[in-house]
C-alpha cells in the first residue's frame, strides 16, 4: 500500500513537473522574442544606413 502511495505521488509529481516546464518553457520563449525584436531593427538600421531610433537620419551619424 505505501509502494503504490509513492509511486502515485511520483507520477504526479512528474505530470505536474512537466506541465509547469513546459509553461515556462513557452514563457521564456515569448521573452526571448520580446528581447531579440530591438536586435533586429539595429540590424535592418545598419543594413538600410538609417539611424535605428528615428529612422530619418541618411547615414546613421545625424
Amino acid at each position: 500500500m505505501t509502494l503504490v502511495f509513492v509511486l502515485v505521488w511520483l507520477l504526479l509529481g512528474g505530470i505536474g513537473g512537466y506541465t509547469l516546464g513546459y509553461r515556462l518553457g513557452k514563457r521564456d520563449g515569448h521573452r526571448q522574442e520580446r528581447l531579440r525584436v530591438p536586435l533586429m531593427l539595429r540590424a535592418r538600421a545598419l543594413q538600410t544606413g538609417t539611424c535605428p531610433v528615428c529612422d530619418k537620419c541618411s547615414n546613421g551619424l545625424d
